[in-house]
């Protein structure tokens, strides 16, 4: 089964199917089964009828969008279901196919080493999964949802203390260039999102109805300095005790999740979604709380960065703006001036940060920055009356 880096497995550790393709000459638009539990990874749409495929991934250049095109796709490898505590890692119930996107290249792509080439991870999950893990030797449900990845399958070897290996290095993935914003255009035929977390800056987000049915989400961004870790060497295995990164991971990863969260009011649904974004290491749920109109966010990661120093931490919610207007009843265009960003420590204490709230893009974007970790809790809430 295909490789897939510590962010998708964290985020969303399930099995994937997809609907066998259908050529051009067979005229047969692809689209998934929801109602069986089944993971796909996209291919490239082929037809225009097709839906639950890749449409595009581009580079965002000063000169506008150069989309790129894939240059080795794959065939599907099924996998059969696994059965719950035995010997393999899989889902229990539904099947697995692998179906890699493929490397894509794009003129004008920079990549740290190696060739300029990316292999886009992109999967939808339905209508839910439960999936068993022999490492960990449990089995817990994964929702609905839709993880956008894109990354180099290459590594490069570093002098490490502790090392590794014999050779005294640690390996750690090929960096694409955090400077560039990628955009990547997906279809969909029934997938609803209710709200989406990334770890992406500056980030723009679409999602428009199709006219023959389904539709078209379009995410934007660059890479913000996410935590990497280290495996090996004495170090321990549960990152999340760790107080320091051992390098910057720009993973440009994307998890949307589907509407039949609770988290979120349905009736705002029909007006896009909220897509919550930071450089933490882990997170939990976005959070609305109708009584008190708050959206909140529980962030994580290690304290310190990899030179030794702070490391700093960086928020980010774009709420477009039909659904800023349901969520808090007024003109998203006065949002500025009548919500305000809180960043609290575990024990209740508010953390200084550089926070913003600004109205472009189509939407509310609210930004805070320069806090540090291990675990801020950052909330979005209108601010205090004065008496």
């Amino acid at each position: 089964m295909r490789t897939i880096t510590s962010a998708a497995v964290a985020a969303l550790t399930a099995g994937f199917l997809v609907a066998t393709p259908a050529t051009a000459e067979q005229g047969t638009a692809r689209a998934l089964d929801p109602s069986k539990p089944i993971r796909a990874e996209l291919t490239v749409c082929v037809t225009e009828a097709d839906r639950d495929c890749i449409e595009s991934i581009a580079l965002i250049t000063p000169a506008g969008a150069v989309v790129g095109r894939q240059v080795t796709p794959t065939s599907p490898v099924v996998y059969e279901p696994v059965r719950d505590g035995g010997s393999q890692s899989g889902p229990v119930g539904g099947r697995v196919i692998d179906q890699s996107g493929g490397d894509w290249t794009i003129p004008g792509l920079q990549i740290e080493s190696g060739p300029n080439i990316i292999n886009p991870f992109i999967a939808i999950t339905t209508p839910g999964l439960r999936w068993y893990e022999v490492g960990m030797g449990r089995a817990w449900d994964v929702p609905a949802q839709l993880l956008i990845e894109l990354h180099s399958t290459s590594f490069v070897e570093l002098p490490a203390d502790p090392p590794c290996d014999p050779q005294g290095t640690c390996s750690r993935p090929v960096v694409i260039d955090p400077d560039q914003t990628f955009r990547v255009v997906v279809r969909t035929s029934w997938f609803d999102p209710s709200w989406g977390r990334s770890h992406l800056g500056d980030t723009k987000l679409r999602v428009t109805p199709m006219r023959d049915g389904g539709s078209r989400i379009t995410v934007e961004g660059y890479a913000l300095n996410s935590p990497g870790f280290f495996t090996g060497g004495g170090r321990n295995p549960d990152v999340s005790e760790r107080e320091q990164i051992d390098y910057f991971d720009y993973r440009w990863t994307v998890y949307l999740m589907d509407s039949n969260d609770p988290r979120f009011p349905e009736q705002c649904s029909r007006h896009g979604f909220p897509l919550i974004s930071g450089n933490q290491w882990g997170s939990g749920t976005p959070q609305w709380y109708p009584g008190g109109q708050r959206l909140s966010l529980n962030m994580s990661a290690p304290h310190f960065a990899p030179d030794g120093s702070a490391f700093r931490g960086h928020y980010e919610a774009f709420i477009p703006t039909g659904y800023a207007r349901c969520l808090w009843q007024t003109d998203p265009r006065r949002l500025a001036n009548q919500l305000m960003v809180e960043v609290t420590a575990e024990n209740g204490e508010e953390k200084a940060a550089t926070t913003s709230i600004t109205f472009r893009d189509g939407g509310v974007r609210i930004v805070a920055r320069n806090f540090t970790f291990s675990s801020p809790k950052i909330t979005v809430k209108p601010k205090k009356k004065r008496r």
